[in-house]
């Protein structure tokens, strides 16, 4: 045997020993026998597509890059490894419940909890709540609204220099002014004020204001001969407002012979409130008897040139009216406020008088035409001519025509006053002389009070309080107890 042959055979034994024990062991028992790929196996065998998380893409974009997907999703393996499905991905839907990107908010997801913590700008109304936008890509108000600011003011008639109250000039009484404004807890936004004759425009009364952070609507007044006929005006708080425009009207009639106190303005100016740009319309007026002192005169009561004059003051309502529109037009979104010494009387407070009533009847004519009789010429005899069956006074012309609210009114139907709020004029009369029938009635009036001031705003304020102001002090000061009204309003 050749040596080469003898090598043939040694090698084709190691080899045929080596399959030998290879299939032994692949035949071992004690093995499983092998099997085909299964899906949950966490092994990725054809023709898997997919064995948990073996072959999934790692985004949702990732797997389909035309949609845009919930942040944070993965899709997921189906089943049976054959597909890849959505899993927990989720097509960005406004409306479904999830805060998705690019959503800012979805249903009450995003929000903040209160309208100031959306707004820290602004004060928000107490229990208000942001909203989501429809397309969930905004915060929006929702129930969320500008919290109600509040406006004072007082109408206060600080009379002309008369003897009666310090003598000729106002300067001892505007020092009283001056110290019942300073221990107000909270001062007026705005005073209306009548009867401010140039007097009380001198630089000694101006200090004084101007001390307590107030100052002039106009603060030039006419300085000629007529100046005492500039009667109203309005004080505003220099820190709160700006004034951006005035207006006025002359009342009618307008007669140069007639006594100096009776010329009758209505004065507007228009502000700007300085944090919020709000604008308001602040007025003042002396709708005073414009008696023509040479024709006629009266005995020691107010109720005869209260109603004689009565058609005069009905004109200077309406002007007042057609004032307050074109006003308006101009500021179309301006709260008003009006107020003044109107010196006239909502005749409705007189004809509910029993005790006129059963003198008079109820015959509004009669009570009119009983009192013109103390409203009496040179002769001693009754001055004018009867008024009209169907007459109104001016209060109800203005109420009427004006679109304000009565304050007066709107306090008595919501019980916002906070004082006896009919001794608003402090009245005094002699009627003896007139025969017991008219000084019955003349101490009923008084008893009943009559309302000559008055104040009036626009449904855009809300009334929430009402008092007049009374006081030994005030009474220094005038013969009529201010009025001080207090209201809410709100921002667009």
């Amino acid at each position: 045997m050749s040596h080469t042959f003898r090598a043939i055979l040694i090698l084709s034994f190691l080899a045929l020993t080596s399959c030998s024990e290879e299939t032994s062991v692949s035949e071992d028992p004690t093995q499983p026998p092998p099997t085909p790929s299964q899906c949950g196996d966490k092994h990725l065998d054809p023709p898997e597509i997919c064995d948990g998380a073996l072959g999934l893409p790692d985004s949702c974009s990732a797997w389909d890059d035309k949609k845009i997907w919930a942040e944070g999703g993965a899709p997921a393996c189906a089943d049976d490894c054959g597909a890849i499905v959505a899993g927990s991905c989720r097509e960005v839907t406004c409306g479904d419940g999830f805060l998705d990107t690019p959503e800012i908010c979805d249903g009450t997801l995003g929000l903040p909890d209160s309208c100031s913590a959306w707004d820290d700008k602004k004060i928000w109304a107490e229990g208000g709540a942001p909203a989501c936008a429809d397309d969930c890509g905004a915060i929006v108000a929702g129930s969320c609204k500008p919290a109600p600011l509040q406006l004072d003011i007082i109408n206060w008639n600080i009379l002309f220099e008369y003897n009666a109250w310090g003598g000729s000039t106002v300067l001892p009484r505007a020092q009283i002014f001056y110290d019942i404004l300073s221990t107000y807890d909270k001062r007026p936004d705005f005073i209306s004020v009548a009867e401010a004759s140039q007097q009380w425009h001198y630089p000694e009364v101006t200090e004084l204001l101007d001390a307590l952070g107030y100052a002039w609507a106009d603060p030039t007044p006419p300085n000629d001969d007529d100046s005492g006929y500039f009667m109203t005006e309005v004080l505003y708080r220099k820190d709160r407002f700006e004034k951006i425009d005035q207006d006025f009207v002359t009342l009618y009639p307008y007669t140069d012979e007639g006594d100096r106190r009776h010329k009758c303005i209505s004065f507007a100016a228009v502000f700007r409130e300085i944090a919020t740009d709000a604008e308001f319309i602040i007025m003042s007026t002396h709708w005073d008897a414009n008696i023509e002192s040479e024709t006629c005169k009266y005995v020691n009561n107010i109720a005869g040139p209260i109603i004689m004059r009565e058609r005069n003051r009905v004109q200077g309502a309406l002007q007042t009216v057609e004032l307050i529109k074109t006003l308006s037009q101009k500021y179309p979104k301006a709260h008003i406020f009006y107020g003044g010494d109107l010196n006239t009387i909502d005749f409705n407070i007189i004809y509910a008088s029993p005790l006129i009533s059963d003198l008079l009847g109820d015959t509004p004519q009669k009570v009119i035409d009983r009192a013109n009789m103390l409203y009496i010429n040179a002769e001693d005899k009754p001055c004018g001519e009867p008024f009209e069956d169907d007459f109104i006074g001016a209060f109800e012309v203005f109420s009427n025509t004006s679109g304000l609210y009565s304050a007066r009114d709107q306090a008595l139907a919501t019980n916002v006053y906070l004082n006896d709020i009919s001794s608003i004029n402090r009245v005094t009369a002699d009627a003896s002389s007139m025969g017991d029938i008219l000084n019955a009635i003349i101490k009923q009036l008084i008893n009943i009070k009559l309302i000559i001031d008055y104040a009036f705003y626009s449904p855009s304020m809300t009334l929430i309080e009402y008092e007049v102001m009374s006081g030994e002090d005030y009474m220094k000061i005038s013969d009529h107890n201010p009025i001080r009204t207090r209201y809410l309003y709100y921002l667009e």
